[in-house]
């Protein structure tokens, strides 16, 4: 399915979306395909006009957008796919995705999951789907399908052709799983934005520091790995609730902790609020509980 842009500064741009029926029917993209709309229409139909849509909310951590036709609009089911469940695909299972590349509409390739779960470079609050299923300029937001004909991923970049330690990265296509994307439906159709809470607090995976970032951060190298805070952003949640350089988070809501990824997705993710969030840190070898106070 196209959508077309209308920018506020009068750009033009194009990208590709999927329709699916909740208590009324949506659309799903990508938050950079919209990015900041004066009008957006919606190709839903190979041989009738397009019809306008509204944005009802954009997340731009996850780069994911909803939105919803602007009068009553009623397609046929077939046009509607259900949301599957991404957590079911293996390496190695045929993918499909479906997109509009250069604004040409209905376009169809067919790939293979090469991995999941996976945390690219730049986006550490975030798990992707890499396929080798081919989608090019204009086919972003469109759905990955799974054999049953399933939304398991909205497909969001594509890595061709750049560099990794002077390696050529090259047919690395990249979709948000669905399930992430069913975790943010609940804030998306109340209007909701980016969550953006204020914790405050500079976290790293202590395996990925070595003596000398210890050092400069002026703090000791912990003899338990996991997520360890660097910095404390002064009257912020972590300072006030005494958070402290050293600290290494072990669990939250009585959930395990073992990396910093799993944090972003509690706060941002799963959007748990700071609010009352009970959290362990192991301080000089103990154990202290915070429950927090925003």
């Amino acid at each position: 399915m196209l959508i077309e842009v209308l920018q506020n500064d009068n750009k033009v741009s194009v990208g590709s979306g999927v329709l699916f029926k909740d208590e009324t029917i949506y659309i799903l993209t990508a938050a950079h395909v919209i990015d900041d709309p004066r009008h957006i229409w919606i190709y839903a139909t190979a041989h009738n006009p397009p019809r306008e849509a509204t944005l009802k909310a954009l997340n731009t951590f996850f780069d994911i957008a909803l939105l919803e036709f602007k009068e009553e609009f009623l397609p046929h089911d077939e046009s509607l796919l259900e949301l599957g469940d991404s957590d079911t695909l293996e390496l190695g299972d045929p993918v499909w995705a479906i997109g509009s590349p250069l604004g040409i509409r209905n376009t169809i390739t067919h790939g293979r999951v090469i991995n999941k779960n996976v945390v690219i470079p730049g986006s550490p609050w975030m798990r992707v789907i890499i396929s080798d299923t081919l989608f090019n300029s204009g086919s972003s937001g469109g759905p990955l399908i799974n054999i049953h004909g399933e939304i398991v991923g909205v497909n969001i970049s594509i890595s061709g052709g750049g560099q990794e330690e002077n390696k050529p990265v090259l047919n690395l296509y990249t979709s948000l799983p669905i399930n992430s994307v069913k975790k943010l439906l609940p804030s998306l159709k109340m209007g909701g934005k980016n969550t953006d809470p204020d914790f405050g607090v500079a976290i790293l995976d202590s395996w990925k520091l070595n003596d000398n970032n210890f050092t400069s951060f002026n703090i000791k190298k912990p003899q338990v790995q996991g997520p360890i805070v660097l910095q404390i952003k002064e009257g912020s949640c972590g300072a006030k609730n005494d958070i402290r350089p050293g600290d290494i988070v072990i669990a939250m809501n009585n959930r395990n902790i073992k990396t910093t990824l799993e944090i972003f997705e509690l706060l941002f993710l799963e959007q748990v609020p700071l609010e009352g969030l009970h959290v362990v840190i192991l301080r000089d070898r103990q154990y202290i509980v915070k429950i927090l106070t925003t």
